[in-house]
């Protein structure tokens, strides 16, 4: 996809394409429009550093119950290999 955007300036830097990347992923996450793979995709950088433009702008991660809920049964998982080890 192409998008025109006329020359502006966003505070005191111009707006390049890389930023309007940036700011378009971030806007879009923030929204829960896109998922991380697709933001950083979309930013067009590696995910630690998209990470990072997300803690500049207080953006959180976005982790649901769900997450949560498989993040402990893949520890329980973990836990119970090693105690069977």
């Amino acid at each position: 996809m192409t998008i025109e955007l006329p020359d502006v300036n966003i505070g005191s830097q111009p707006l390049t394409s890389e930023l309007a990347r940036i700011e378009l992923a971030c806007a879009l996450y923030a929204a829960w429009k896109v998922s991380m793979s697709q933001a950083v995709k979309i930013a067009g950088m590696p995910r630690i550093l998209f990470w990072n433009e997300l803690g500049k702008r207080k953006i959180p991660r976005h982790y649901r119950v769900e997450d949560f809920e498989h993040d402990m049964r893949v520890l329980e998982e973990l836990a119970a290999k090693k105690a069977a080890a």
